[in-house]
């Protein structure tokens, strides 16, 4: 959620926005489904992403569009990015390998 937002001008003359954003709630969502994973609890998301995070984040940006075009594949390796860059919002997924046989 936004928690502070400042608007000014600089010397040549743009206008910049500045947001302060508050994702400790994202962050604990993570950590306590992590927590119930741990436990043996089924169906678990990948992570939580802020919502402001869509609008600036360069990997969201593009899995946004990705998704508008209608590439599923390149929707998941960009929002998969994100979780690499920012791991505070992934649940702690555990390895899973499958045999052949």
């Amino acid at each position: 959620m936004i928690t502070k937002q400042e608007i000014y001008e600089t010397d040549d003359g743009k206008v910049r926005v500045r947001n302060t954003i508050d994702i400790s709630q994202a962050v604990a969502m993570a950590k306590d489904v992590s927590e119930r994973r741990a436990r043996g609890k089924n169906l678990v998301p990948l992570g939580y992403i802020p919502p402001e995070y869509w609008s600036f984040d360069p990997w969201l940006i593009e899995a946004k569009r990705a998704r508008a075009a209608g590439d599923k594949h390149e929707y998941q390796k960009y929002v998969m990015k994100f979780f690499r860059l920012h791991p505070e919002f992934a649940v702690i997924q555990s390895a899973k390998y499958w045999s052949g046989a």
